[in-house]
């Protein structure tokens, strides 16, 4: 199959999840976290093109300090996991014969969140980053941890080559008082980033700053 044939996308599996509780306590905030840093897959299909009509969409998760704005609506997916409960997921995908675009969120609420992390939230957010660029094979890495009006936040970048077509990636965490959010964009690395790459990371506002 030529490479222009090929669709690549980012999507979140259920089985990375259960394969990662499998070796994780769920009574453990660090494997709460892992839950949304180790879920990228891949997937290549023949696939039409579509010409994508985009519609700005606020999603709010359940629970969830953050908002954020998707391209256009995207698909949510509810995941149930013992000891801590349900997990909303959403994803936007837009694939055609000469790139593929994958952008994601994902948002912990954990109450007692601050108290854990304490004054370690920069060691804490870039011990996660690292965590997700060695368990997703990620190369050519960079990392940055900032703070904003928001709060603190993390942001990875690397590279993955699947099949023979090279995808960047860039990750952003958030932590609030009690809720980290996870928001994850990948492309063909040849056009990244795409054009709705950095409005979907610069969206995040506070639901009741």
């Amino acid at each position: 199959m030529p490479p222009a044939s090929r669709s690549l996308y980012f999507q979140l599996t259920q089985d990375h999840r259960e394969n990662l509780l499998d070796r994780a306590n769920i009574k453990y905030l660090g494997t709460l976290i892992s839950l949304t840093v180790v879920c990228l897959g891949f997937i290549y299909g023949n696939l039409l093109a579509a010409t994508v009509n985009l519609k700005p969409y606020k999603y709010n998760a359940d629970n969830c300090e953050f908002s954020i704005v998707f391209p256009n609506k995207p698909t949510i997916d509810i995941y149930t996991y013992p000891g801590y409960g349900d997990v909303q997921d959403a994803v936007w995908k837009k694939i055609s014969p000469d790139e593929s675009i994958g952008l994601a969120s994902e948002c912990l609420n954990i109450p007692n969140l601050t108290g854990y992390i304490g004054s370690n939230t920069k060691d804490f957010l870039l011990t996660q980053l690292e965590f997700y660029a060695k368990e997703n094979g990620l190369s050519s890495t960079s990392f940055r941890v900032k703070q904003n009006k928001i709060g603190y936040y993390g942001i990875l970048r690397g590279n993955k080559t699947a099949q023979g077509v090279p995808a960047t990636y860039k990750i952003l965490m958030v932590i609030g008082k009690k809720s980290i959010i996870t928001l994850k964009a990948s492309g063909t690395s040849a056009t990244f980033p795409q054009k709705v790459i950095q409005p979907f990371l610069d969206s995040v506002r506070l639901v009741n700053p």
